[in-house]
């Protein structure tokens, strides 16, 4: 099935539709990373789920950062990113991780996670609360703002982004809180319930809208189901949504919480990566001829 479509670059003339080649593995882990580590970093504040849960989520921004540099090719130059902020997405998510990378440390200091918060601290959580939910959605807001290629150019792809990335954030917040939560009593574990819900049903709703757009967007959608069947239906869609939803289902209904959150949210991460991968490599667009 490979064989039927252009691979971006080449110089051969074969009729039908071009696959993109410039995003892959490393720009869906920068997406995977930063749209969970920022909604985390937000509720790990939030929940009390205390600074391992805090810093766990600045470290994944930061991993995310050197993987968005080494992709720009000159890190050197990587603050001339963020001189475009007017008009350019790229630009405006730059700011944004470094400024949750920056208020998240600052927090960290003023000891926001030891109980004893200040009026600064207060505002830092609600700016970072702010920032989370746009990272969460800023890749879909990237690849939507493409409109060569159809499959990327819908506005429910950022609300697919950040249902990808706050129900990883939540499920990584319930592990971290553990022991802590009374499963019949709390609604976290239901929020978790609900949003891996909420994801599942706005994919099958993003995917079959492709199936029924026609031309590039339709043929992109058949080689998502076809052409990668393991990686999206067995590890996006078993792996990385039926599992965590069951686990989670499971620890809401009396299960024990640590083990099975700790489960869930490594496997949705896994499961997210995959997906955004996948997303990526079916994009094809018409050649010019």
């Amino acid at each position: 099935m490979m064989s039927r479509y252009l691979r971006q670059g080449t110089l051969d003339f074969v009729p039908g539709y071009k696959l993109q080649t410039i995003w892959g593995r490393s720009e869906a882990a920068v997406f995977a990373l930063e749209c969970a580590g920022a909604p985390l970093v937000a509720m790990a504040i939030y929940t009390g789920a205390g600074w391992v849960a805090l810093a766990t989520g600045l470290v994944m921004v930061c991993a995310a950062i050197v993987l968005l540099l080494m992709h720009l090719g000159h890190p050197r130059r990587a603050w001339r990113a963020i001189l475009n902020v007017r008009h350019s997405w790229i630009s405006r998510g730059t700011l944004a991780l470094g400024s949750v990378v920056a208020l998240g440390a600052l927090y960290l200091l003023l000891g926001g996670t030891s109980g004893t918060t200040s009026a600064l601290a207060g505002t830092i959580a609600v700016v970072l609360a702010c920032l989370g939910l746009f990272v969460g959605a800023y890749p879909g807001l990237v690849l939507s703002s493409s409109p060569a290629i159809a499959f990327w150019n819908s506005g429910l792809l950022p609300v697919l982004s950040l249902l990808q990335g706050t129900s990883t954030a939540v499920l990584m917040v319930l592990a971290f809180l553990g022991q802590g939560i009374d499963a019949t009593d709390a609604l976290g574990p239901w929020i978790a319930v609900s949003l891996l819900v909420a994801l599942a049903l706005t994919l099958a709703l993003y995917v079959s809208s492709m199936l029924q757009r026609g031309g590039a967007a339709a043929e992109s959608a058949r080689f998502l189901i076809k052409g990668h069947m393991r990686q999206f239906l067995l590890g996006a869609c078993v792996v990385g949504i039926g599992l965590p939803l069951a686990l989670a289902l499971w620890a809401a209904l009396g299960g024990h919480l640590t083990a099975l959150f700790a489960i869930a949210a490594t496997a949705r991460l896994g499961g997210d990566f995959a997906l955004r991968h996948a997303f990526l490599k079916v994009g094809m667009y018409s050649p010019v001829i």
